[in-house]
């Protein structure tokens, strides 16, 4: 089966990092809170799973 993998990044982090988002390769997502996306993918059925 064929597998997606995205890269998403937190725009606070990258604000923090002093990192601008077209430093980022193509087709990485920046989101306003990584936080508040592992939210929401959560609340979709996605699993988090701490390192």
């Amino acid at each position: 089966m064929k597998k997606k993998v995205s890269f998403v990044v937190c725009n606070k982090s990258l604000k923090a990092l002093k990192i601008k988002g077209k430093e980022l390769i193509d087709g990485v997502v920046i989101v306003d809170s990584g936080v508040g996306e592992l939210v929401k993918k959560q609340i979709d059925g996605w699993a988090y799973i701490k390192p």
